[in-house]
């Protein structure tokens, strides 16, 4: 608190009370003077003067009688406006008073009587002096009563300009600069004393507020809070005795602090060893806080988190400790790893599930599609085609919600992986609309795609997920469209020397959505509504994939659709520049349209007979010579005596598995003709992580079952591509 806090009300009330208090006292002191006054000087001055002077001067009282009244009826209210009243009726009280007294020196002046003007001076510096003092807590009363009751008096004996007089005027003026000054000096010693009086009462009562608040704490604390001294518990709260199942808190204050300490703690140190460790520790910073084991009396011994603090307790240093409970928080502590590793377990067992699900779809998912890609290489009549066709198409559906759902599953647990390689993104747009193509001419649609010609060449990115994106965009406008045309198109929204914004779009004449369908549409397993699911089908994971694909690479995509006029899907994505193109590996699966033939001999190795004659049928449509074997074994009995071109290596098989099996390649255990041969990992394991642990092993490249003869023909481009010879090929024309 500072001097400022006078200005409350509280203070100001206080001033005004030893303001007001001898007021009435003050008055009638004041009229018995008058009245001697007036006798003495009665025959020395007019009567009608005297009269004159005596009405002023009674009604000076009967102010001041008011303003007293008035004071006590509001004395105790707390509104400030009522006290700055009381305070404004004193000082100008005081002002009336100091003027009627001034007044006294005109109306009963002798102005022939040295004696009684003597007198009349004596008269008003006793009454201005009482008046003075008791105007102490007023500074400006003081000003207001003192200067006009004695200026004008001064004034009148410097009239008479009689030596004697003179030296009355000077003695007044003397005592008027003396009481003035004595005046605010005694104003300034009330002030102090009010000021410090407030402060002591303020203080006591924050301390006795706070002293009932720390009371509160210690007896309402949960914690046990208690004080060593001279090594005894001086002090304890409900809490502790209770905590320490402590019959009474007189049984506590005569135990022994150590006896709450069992012999050993958790890590086998003895307790008395650490309690020796922890006073130095106290005893070098004041404070320590530490985890504990501690005994009650009954034998229990539980976990507890304690604060020791060194205080000032009876002249002398003491010990503060605050023990907190932590066996809940322990239980729940425990309850929560508990929680975790079942979570943990569960989420393996999903991860698990999913994995053998995988593989073992896969596994006759690619005799299916291998066989029927092989049946449509054959000549075929037309009944034949088509139900080829439908099995090839069923099969590819099956697969893409495979896909799908385990690409769901990687998002969901945060593990998607993205890839940061070079890509000609025209080169990507004509590969994507090559193998929509075929699909649009089977519904009668017109298809086209659109590249800008002044786009930059060769970006950074992840052209799989782009492709990813871009595949599942048009397999639903081609779906979604009975009649019209799908378009595919990009071009450049924004682009600066680092990068580019590019802009892809999916616009089709299809069905469109209502608004209730766009509110729903990006949520997983969500289509447009139960018409829609029964006649085009679907999982309703696609768009929720690829929204989640987009927003993982910093990307979006927006729609813009009309109900029975169709939709436009924008993708958009920001996409760096590639600095260097010289040694760039370009994204290219090849045209749809290529016939390419290899001069290559390659090892196939599978457990599954299906699968070894599915993946030697798609081998033979390349020319390639094949060697069979069913096992990690027998593969390697080839490689001693043959030397292949390529090995295509299954990784789950009996007797020796595709990782053993490379191991043994690789380090030429037993001795192989060529150690150094390409393998590549041919399996129906295709979850998170699966294509780095064949990588780890020794392998040199990765294809999932079911294969396509596209993905096998990219695997073939790159490992066999100087062995590679193209009879013919044919590229889909840019439609701009």
């Amino acid at each position: 608190m500072t001097k400022n806090s006078l200005s409350n009300s509280n203070m100001r009330k206080e001033i005004l009370r030893h303001s007001y208090h001898p007021l009435l006292y003050n008055q009638v002191g004041v009229l018995v003077g008058t009245l001697i006054l007036i006798s003495a000087i009665k025959d020395v001055v007019e009567t009608k003067l005297i009269i004159i002077w005596v009405v002023f001067f009674i009604s000076s009282i009967i102010i001041r009688i008011y303003t007293y009244f008035f004071y006590r009826k509001n004395k105790n209210s707390s509104d400030d406006k009522i006290i700055k009243k009381c305070k404004n009726n004193f000082i100008y009280g005081s002002l009336y008073v100091g003027i009627v007294w001034g007044s006294a020196s005109i109306f009963l002046f002798p102005s022939h009587s040295i004696i009684h003007q003597a007198y009349l001076v004596i008269t008003i510096i006793l009454i201005i002096s009482i008046s003075t003092i008791s105007l102490i807590p007023s500074i400006k009363s003081i000003y207001l009563i003192v200067i006009p009751a004695i200026t004008p008096l001064i004034i009148q004996l410097l009239i008479l300009n009689a030596s004697l007089t003179n030296t009355f005027a000077i003695i007044l003026m003397l005592y008027l600069t003396l009481l003035l000054r004595a005046g605010k000096k005694l104003y300034l010693i009330f002030k102090e004393n009010i000021y410090y009086k407030h402060l002591s009462q303020e203080n006591e009562i924050i301390s006795k507020d706070n002293e009932n608040k720390y009371r509160i704490f210690y007896e309402k604390s949960k914690d046990a809070i208690f004080i060593i001294s001279d090594n005894k518990i001086s002090m304890a709260n409900p809490a502790a005795v209770k905590l320490f199942e402590c019959s009474s808190l007189q049984q506590m204050l005569e135990t022994n602090p150590f006896n709450f300490a069992p012999e050993k703690q958790p890590d086998g140190i003895k307790s008395i060893e650490k309690l020796k460790s922890i006073y130095t520790q106290i005893s070098q910073t004041g404070k320590y806080r530490f985890n504990w084991v501690y005994r009650t009396l009954n034998g229990h011994e539980k976990p507890a988190d304690i604060s020791l603090s060194v205080i000032s307790f009876g002249n002398q240093q003491a010990i503060f400790c605050m023990v907190r409970d932590m066996t809940e928080a322990k239980k729940y502590e425990k309850d929560l790893i508990l929680a975790q590793k079942n979570a943990s377990q569960a989420n393996q067992a999903k991860s698990e599930f999913l994995a053998n699900m995988s593989h073992e779809i896969r596994t006759p998912m690619n005799g299916i599609i291998g066989s029927t890609n092989l049946l449509l290489q054959h000549e075929l009549n037309q009944d034949q085609y088509l139900r080829a066709l439908t099995i090839n198409s069923s099969a590819s559906a099956m697969l893409t919600i495979l896909n799908n759902i385990l690409d769901f599953s990687k998002i969901e647990a945060g593990k998607i992986d993205l890839e940061h390689i070079n890509f000609d993104i025209a080169r990507l747009i004509q590969e994507i609309s090559s193998s929509t193509l075929n699909s649009a001419l089977e519904k009668n649609l017109h298809f086209s795609y659109s590249i800008p010609k002044n786009i930059h060449k060769i970006y950074i990115g992840d052209p799989g997920r782009i492709r990813q994106i871009l595949d599942n965009l048009l397999n639903n406008a081609i779906k979604f469209t009975d009649e019209g045309q799908v378009l595919l198109s990009c071009r450049v929204l924004k682009e600066t020397s680092q990068e580019s914004t590019i802009e892809f779009s999916v616009k089709d004449t299809g069905i469109g959505l209502s608004q209730k369908q766009l509110n729903r549409l990006f949520q997983p397993f969500v289509q447009g509504d139960s018409s829609t699911t029964r006649k085009y089908g679907g999982t309703g994971l696609g768009l929720s994939i690829c929204n989640q694909l987009s927003e993982q690479m910093g990307g979006s995509i927006t729609v813009n659709t009309t109900i029975s006029e169709g939709s436009q899907f924008i993708f958009t994505l920001n996409l760096k520049k590639a600095k260097d193109i010289k040694n760039t590996s370009l994204h290219s699966q090849g045209s749809v349209h290529e016939k390419k033939t290899f001069n290559a001999k390659v090892l196939v190795v599978d457990d599954m007979t299906v699968n070894l004659e599915v993946t030697m049928g798609m081998l033979e449509v390349f020319g390639i010579d094949v060697v069979l074997a069913e096992n990690g074994k027998e593969a390697i009995e080839h490689l001693k005596s043959e030397k292949f071109d390529l090995v295509l290596m299954d990784c789950q098989m009996p007797i020796m598995d595709g990782y053993q099996a490379t191991k043994a390649i690789r380090l030429s255990e037993p001795k192989i003709l060529n150690s150094k041969v390409p393998i590549i990992a041919m399996t129906a394991n295709a979850m998170q992580g699966d294509r780095q642990i064949c990588l780890d092993a020794g392998m040199d490249d990765y294809l999932a079952k079911p294969l396509g003869l596209d993905e096998l023909k990219s695997i073939l481009d790159k490992w066999l591509g100087k062995k590679m010879e193209i009879k013919y090929s044919q590229t889909l024309s840019d439609s701009t």
